[in-house]
């Protein structure tokens, strides 16, 4: 058997994880899961390719609002490299508070500024510069820092 740690996952795995999760979550009452097997994620996937260039919902997107199944397509779409990315989903019309900012909108600044801190929430602050850097992985080997991002820069173990 390989080394399940031998294969390197990139963002786009987690924002097409974010879409399954989010069409479940909007699904409701149902909570209906989009992929229940390999079988299913080929279908959708063989569809994608089939009506790249026609207009159209996957069928399981046609019954949900308009705004929420544009940004699912965006995150679950088979092409890693065109699959929406923190900033697309950042700027998209579904998190819009309708007065030109986004629910993220500062959203690094008040978890930092928050009275009651969780345990199992990461610590933004970096304990020898006491300062808050919030950074974002970018294409393989490149980070930049990135303002309002709830993320830190991970750091590699000496191990490796």
């Amino acid at each position: 058997m390989e080394d399940p740690h031998s294969v390197m996952y990139g963002a786009s795995v987690d924002w097409w994880a974010f879409g399954c999760v989010f069409y479940e979550l909007i699904s409701l009452p149902r909570h209906k899961e989009l992929f229940d097997s390999k079988d299913a994620i080929m279908e959708y996937v063989f569809w994608h390719y089939e009506n790249v260039f026609k207009s159209g919902l996957f069928p399981s997107f046609q019954r949900l609002d308009s705004v929420a199944a544009d940004l699912l397509v965006g995150l679950l779409n088979p092409v890693a490299i065109s699959r929406y990315g923190f900033q697309q989903v950042t700027d998209h019309r579904y998190f819009s508070n309708g007065d030109g900012t986004s629910e993220f909108h500062g959203a690094c600044s008040r978890a930092v500024q928050r009275e009651e801190k969780l345990d199992m929430l990461p610590s933004l602050r970096d304990e020898e510069t006491e300062t808050e850097t919030i950074w974002c992985a970018l294409p393989p080997g490149r980070s930049t820092h990135i303002r309002n991002m709830d993320w830190k820069k991970p750091r590699v173990p000496s191990s490796l």
